[in-house]
């Protein structure tokens, strides 16, 4: 009798894997290129997969660098930045495109579709800096321009690319917006 674990179960669509010898679905299961005809599921794939990153001059070497690939856990980032008024903070960045989501004792929540910002109003946070990439850069500048005179930066193309300014709000922050060069 062969051992052929990679033929056709009773089921038309359903294969046998090649590794692990289980009956899955044909679409959970891949043709192995160097070996037509032979299927093999996801699961084993990724067992594959990880011992060949263990045993690889590749995986040994990544193992010993500083920086290694990001582990599950980390979604994002999101600034604290200081405000000592938080009304005149919620008004002064929706100007900006934000919008308030949330306020609790001395802290402020703002979103801007997926942006997140955050501002706390005590004696420990110092002011800060951050980078937002926006679609009309022009439009931002007018905006807060007009709400705090004198507070933002020229407008300018930079040599890599984007067209930027600076904005420092009431309570010390630098802020940089920037957009593409159209």
């Amino acid at each position: 009798m062969s051992d052929d674990r990679s033929t056709a179960s009773t089921r038309t669509d359903h294969l046998r894997c090649g590794c692990c010898g289980q009956a899955r679905a044909r679409s959970r299961l891949a043709e192995l290129g160097d070996t037509p005809g032979t299927f093999i599921c996801t699961r084993c794939a990724l067992w594959a997969a990880g011992r060949i990153a263990r045993s690889s001059r590749l995986g040994k070497l990544r193992r010993r660098l500083p920086h290694r690939h990001p582990r599950p856990g980390v979604l994002t980032a999101v600034p604290v930045l200081a405000a000592t008024d938080l009304d005149r903070t919620a008004e002064l960045y929706s100007a900006a495109g934000f919008d308030v989501t949330g306020r609790h004792d001395g802290y402020l929540v703002l979103h801007a579709g997926p942006v997140e910002l955050h501002f706390a109003q005590d004696q420990e946070t110092t002011p800060g800096a951050c980078y937002f990439h926006v679609t009309d850069v022009a439009t931002v500048r007018e905006r807060l321009e007009a709400m705090v005179a004198g507070s933002t930066g020229p407008l300018g193309d930079t040599d890599y690319g984007l067209r930027e300014f600076w904005f420092t709000d009431p309570d010390g922050n630098r802020v940089r917006f920037g957009s593409p060069v159209s």
